[in-house]
């Protein structure tokens, strides 16, 4: 049975990572890191995206177009 222990840098299953982040939502991912070392509610804006499956992400961001295009 293979364990998921030295993968490097991979997300937890399940995540997004920060290079979909970027693609999807069209975030830099220099923000992503800024927002990821940041003291404020930036970070807690961060981990609340990377709990999100990239389905949820996805669908999220449908979901927002209808309030943009009011």
């Amino acid at each position: 049975m293979a364990t998921q222990f030295g993968k490097g840098s991979s997300p937890i299953k399940g995540n997004i990572s920060d290079n979909q982040l970027h693609l999807i939502l069209n975030i830099p991912k220099q923000t992503l890191s800024d927002w990821k070392n940041s003291n404020s509610y930036r970070r807690k804006l961060y981990w609340l995206l990377k709990s999100m499956t990239k389905q949820e992400v996805e669908e999220y961001k449908t979901k927002s177009k209808k309030f943009i295009n009011l």
